[in-house]
């Protein structure tokens, strides 16, 4: 079997994210980031990286460039640690 013609879970999940309609992709009225990802990887699953971030902030925050920078930079590694360790620190 030829490892090229298998399709990587991640290509998967950003073929899925782009798949959506917009209806789905738009984040709620003032919902924010750690509830628009909890809520999307809830619903779609999530890939390796910060995509849902990057979703988020393509409609609800298009000037925060360096947001996935940041973020990277403070440890979180993927959506999954933005749901876990974000979650946690607003409910401290």
């Amino acid at each position: 079997m030829d490892k090229n013609s298998v399709e990587s879970p991640v290509t998967g999940f950003r073929e899925i994210l782009a798949e959506l309609p917009l209806a789905e992709k738009v984040p709620r009225q003032r919902e924010c980031l750690v509830c628009y990802v909890f809520r999307m990887w809830k619903k779609f699953g999530g890939g390796d990286g910060l995509e849902l971030v990057a979703l988020y902030r393509e409609f609800a925050a298009k000037a925060d460039v360096r947001l996935e920078d940041r973020l990277r930079a403070a440890g979180f590694t993927d959506d999954r640690s933005v749901v876990f360790f974000g979650a946690s620190s607003e409910s401290a």
